[in-house]
């Protein structure tokens, strides 16, 4: 098992060095021939706390955005946002997710995962959640990964495998929120009610119907 960020664990299925991985939902409109686990993703209806722009300017002043290096599906979202929700266009410059560097470079800055958390619970800078601005934009859930497999025998593997695993972690949340907050200093109850109520592990009709609209929106934008 190899563990990394979103864009390394899709570069390493793009290089064949994983059968099969938790995915940024991008890679799936970049490969849409890669085959995926029927039935399971990692998505959010509304708030997702954990994927922000944070902000230095007003947001129709932002002319620079400083984004986490490890992003792939929140930085084409953002751009999608950005355009379709408030008419900008600025420039995206690639950085560690380190928010006062970051700042110092841009007038915001996309962090996400326990970074984007952390910053949201100190509250230092205003911020976007990117989950309620898609769902403000939409109406529709957001798929931010989904476990893509190298081909369909892998895929065959695989889904057996990811069912359990699933089935298991639902059902040790609360250890899981606890060794989170231990390893983080991430607020327990905070991951608690992200791991159980924030996000949500199905992937049926509305998701689907969300990845499709974030991949017309995106091509819209190239």
């Amino acid at each position: 098992m190899l563990l990394g960020p979103p864009r390394q664990l899709a570069e390493w299925l793009r290089e064949g060095r994983i059968q099969a991985g938790t995915i940024p939902t991008f890679f799936h409109l970049l490969y849409p021939e890669r085959p995926i686990v029927d039935g399971t993703c990692i998505a959010s209806q509304g708030k997702v706390d954990s994927v922000r722009l944070f902000l230095r300017e007003e947001v129709g002043k932002v002319g620079k955005v400083a984004v986490d290096e490890g992003s792939m599906t929140s930085v084409a979202l953002l751009k999608v946002i950005l355009r379709r929700g408030y008419g900008l266009s600025p420039q995206f410059v690639s950085c560690a997710p380190r928010l006062e560097e970051m700042m110092g470079m841009a007038e915001a800055a996309l962090l996400i995962g326990d970074a984007g958390m952390k910053a949201g619970e100190e509250g230092v800078y205003p911020s976007l959640d990117l989950g309620e601005e898609w769902q403000r934009l939409t109406g529709l859930p957001f798929v931010w990964a989904l476990w893509i497999c190298r081909d369909d025998e892998a895929a065959r593997r695989v889904a057996p495998i990811v069912s359990k695993a699933e089935a298991a972690g639902l059902r040790s949340l609360k250890r899981i929120a606890r060794e989170t907050a231990a390893a983080t200093g991430l607020d327990e109850g905070h991951c608690l009610e992200y791991l159980s109520h924030t996000m949500h592990y199905d992937l049926g009709q509305k998701e689907a119907a969300a990845i499709e609209e974030y991949g017309r929106l995106w091509r819209e934008l190239q």
